[in-house]
C-alpha cells in the first residue's frame, strides 16, 4: 500500500504517547513542554502582555515622543501598504492623537515607491518642518534614507520586525524585538505588534494604572488584524494580542472596522475567529495597496460614520477586481510553471502584464499548490519586481542573499521575501537561484507533508475534546487547529453539496458508531469514492448547527485507503 494519501501527502504523526492525555499531546506539539507554562498558554489574558519598557530604546523613545507632544512638534508616522503596516500606522496615529500630538502620516505606493522609505518622502517631510519620524513595519533596512533624515534635522524612531540587515540604520532609537542581545522576552511580534507596544508604553506613562487596560484595549483589535495577516506565530505575546483582540473586535470602537465586518458578512454577535480575519477581512484591506492606494485602507480606520462606510465599500470594490485578476494571472503562471516542475527545485515565472501587487499572492498560491519555493516577477520600466514564497524547508532570504550581486535590493522573511532586479541581470539571477535551490535541496525530502497531531479513536470524539480544542484557540500560524487521525473508518452516505457541488458530505462509521463529516472542496480531489470503502482519515473535530440543533461534525482533510 502506498504511503501517500489520496491528496498526495505523506502523513507525519507528531505525538502518539499513550501516557499523555490528548490535551497534553496537543500542548507538547505546540512547544508547551513545561506544565508551568500551560496556564499561560491556555489563558492568554490581558495582564500577560509583557512590560513594553523591556524593549531596547523604549524608555528613550517615549521620552522623545513626550517632548514632541509637549512642544507641538510635527510627528510623521511612515508605514507600509500591507495590513500589518496599515493597522500599525493607524494604532500610532490614533493613539498619538488621543495624547494630543501634532501627528500625520505617509504610506508608500507599492508601484511608484516600492517597499520602505525613499529619498522623495524624506525631502517632502523635511519641507513641512517635521521634527520626528516614526516608522511602522519598515525602516530597519533603510539606512541611507534614515541618514538623510538625520542630516535634515529629523529625529527618527524605527519600529520594525523584519530581518535585521548587516548595516543597521543610525536612527535615534530602534524598537525591534529581534535585535542582537535584545532583552525583550518575545521576538515574534509583527509590525502592528511593535507599534502596539509603543502605544502601551506611552499610555503606561500617561494614564493611571486603573485606566490603562481599558484605554489600551481600544487598539488591540487593530494589532490583531496585523498580527494575523502578517502570519505572526500565535504563541507567546501574539496569543494574548489575538485572543483579546478578536474578543474586542465584537465591540470594536472603530466605525470603519464595523462597516468592514458587515461587508464581510461577519456577525459581531457571534465569536470572531482568526480565519475570519485571514480569509475575509485582511484580503480586503490588502487589496487597496495591491491595486490602488493604501490610503483607502488607512482612512477606513481613521474616519468615522458614513465616511468610513464609503471607504469600506471602496475596499470591497477593489477586492473584487483583485480576485478577478488573481485567477487570470494564476492560470498564466501555472502554464509557465508546469514546464519547470520536473527539472527544477524552484519555480520562476514573469510577465510584463502582471501587477506587482498580486505577484505575492500568485507566488503563495503556486507554492501551496506544488509544495515548492516560487518566485513571481513583473516588469516595471528597467526592472523586475519580484515576490518569493516557499515551504519551511527553504530559506528564501538566504537564497536571495546568495544571489544578491544581481539584485538592487531584497528583504523579507524565510518563507516570504521580495526584491528588485535590473532587467539585464535576469538570466544570471535565474541561473543563480536555480543552482542554489538544486544544491540546497538535493538531500531534502520535498514530498508534501501533512503534520497530524495524534491518532485517536471514535470514543475520544466528544464534547470534552471539543472544549479542550477551544482552549487552544486562537488558531493560525504555528498554532494550527488540531488534526487527528482515525484508522479503519467506513465512508457512507456520500453526496456532493454546495452551490458548485464541490464539497463532500457524508458519515463515517467505526464499530457501529458514526459521525457526520464535511470535506470542503474535496469533491474534485477525491473522485470515485465508493459507499462503505474503508479508509484511514485525517480531520478536524468541530460542531455544526442545523435548524437550531448543534451536533459534532468532523471536517475531513485527507484520507488513505487501508
Amino acid at each position: 500500500m502506498s504511503d501517500t494519501s489520496l491528496l498526495g501527502y505523506k502523513w507525519q504523526i507528531l505525538n502518539n504517547d499513550s501516557s499523555l492525555s490528548i490535551l497534553e499531546r496537543l500542548l507538547r506539539n505546540r512547544g508547551v513542554l513545561d506544565d508551568g507554562l500551560q496556564a499561560d498558554y491556555l489563558n492568554p489574558t490581558f495582564n500577560k502582555l509583557h512590560d513594553p519598557l523591556l524593549l531596547d530604546d523604549m524608555a528613550k523613545a517615549v521620552k522623545r515622543i513626550k517632548k514632541a507632544i509637549k512642544n507641538g512638534e510635527r510627528i510623521i508616522i511612515f508605514g507600509d501598504y500591507d495590513v500589518d503596516g496599515v493597522t500599525g500606522t493607524a494604532i500610532l496615529v490614533l493613539g498619538l492623537e488621543e495624547l494630543g500630538a501634532n501627528v500625520s502620516y505617509r504610506l508608500p505606493s507599492r508601484t511608484e515607491d516600492g517597499y520602505g522609505l525613499n529619498d522623495k518622502v524624506i525631502n517632502e517631510i523635511a519641507q513641512v518642518d517635521t521634527k520626528l519620524l516614526i516608522t511602522v513595519d519598515t525602516g530597519i533596512s533603510c539606512a541611507d534614507q534614515i541618514a538623510l533624515a538625520r542630516q535634515k534635522g529629523i529625529d527618527v524612531i524605527i519600529t520594525d520586525h523584519h530581518t535585521i540587515p548587516e548595516q543597521i540604520p543610525d536612527a535615534n532609537f530602534i524598537l525591534h524585538p529581534k535585535l542582537d542581545k535584545s532583552s525583550y522576552p518575545f521576538a515574534d511580534l509583527t509590525g502592528a505588534g511593535v507599534a502596539f507596544k509603543l502605544l502601551q508604553a506611552l499610555f503606561k506613562d500617561h494614564y493611571p494604572v486603573n485606566e490603562l487596560e481599558a484605554r489600551l484595549a481600544k487598539y488591540i483589535d487593530l494589532a490583531t488584524l496585523g498580527t494575523i495577516a502578517d502570519l505572526g506565530p500565535l504563541k507567546g505575546e501574539n496569543r494574548v494580542i489575538v485572543k483579546q483582540g478578536l474578543k474586542k473586535m465584537q465591540t470594536t470602537e472603530w466605525d470603519g472596522l464595523n462597516h468592514l465586518l458587515e461587508i464581510c458578512n461577519i456577525d459581531p454577535e457571534q465569536e470572531i475567529e482568526s480565519n475570519h480575519v485571514g480569509f475575509r477581512i485582511a484580503p480586503r484591506i490588502n487589496a487597496a495597496g495591491r491595486l490602488d492606494s493604501p490610503y483607502y485602507a488607512l482612512k477606513l480606520f481613521l474616519s468615522k460614520g458614513d465616511k468610513s462606510k464609503k471607504f469600506a465599500q471602496k475596499l470591497e470594490k477593489i477586492n473584487k477586481e483583485r480576485q478577478r485578476l488573481t485567477e487570470e494571472i494564476l492560470q498564466e503562471a501555472e502554464t509557465i510553471a508546469k514546464k519547470q516542475l520536473k527539472k527544477e527545485k524552484i519555480l520562476i515565472a514573469y510577465h510584463p502584464n502582471w501587477k506587482s501587487g498580486l505577484v505575492g499572492i500568485i507566488a503563495g498560491r503556486l507554492s501551496s499548490n506544488h509544495s515548492m519555493p516560487v518566485i513571481i516577477m513583473e516588469e516595471r520600466n528597467d526592472f523586475y519586481i519580484g515576490s518569493a514564497r516557499g515551504p519551511e524547508y527553504f530559506d528564501l532570504v538566504e537564497a536571495l542573499k546568495n544571489c544578491e550581486k544581481y539584485l538592487e535590493n531584497f528583504g523579507g522573511h524565510t518563507q516570504a521575501a521580495g526584491f528588485t532586479l535590473a532587467k539585464e541581470n535576469l538570466p544570471n539571477f535565474i541561473h543563480c537561484m536555480q543552482t542554489y535551490a538544486r544544491q540546497t535541496l538535493k538531500e531534502t525530502d520535498t514530498e508534501p507533508l501533512l503534520e497530524v497531531d495524534t491518532e485517536i479513536n471514535l470514543q475520544n470524539i466528544n464534547q470534552t475534546l471539543i472544549n479542550q480544542i477551544d482552549t487552544l484557540s486562537p488558531f493560525g500560524h504555528k498554532n494550527s487547529r488540531p488534526l487527528f487521525m482515525l484508522k479503519g473508518a467506513y465512508i457512507k452516505d456520500i453526496k456532493r453539496v454546495g452551490q458548485d457541488r464541490n464539497h463532500l458530505l457524508g458519515n463515517i462509521l467505526v464499530d457501529q458508531t458514526e459521525y457526520n463529516f464535511i470535506g470542503f472542496k474535496m469533491a474534485e480531489k477525491v473522485k470515485n469514492l465508493q459507499e462503505f470503502e474503508r479508509f484511514d482519515i485525517v480531520f478536524h473535530v468541530g460542531t455544526n448547527t442545523y435548524k437550531g440543533v448543534t451536533k459534532i461534525q468532523l471536517q475531513l482533510i485527507d484520507l488513505k485507503r487501508t
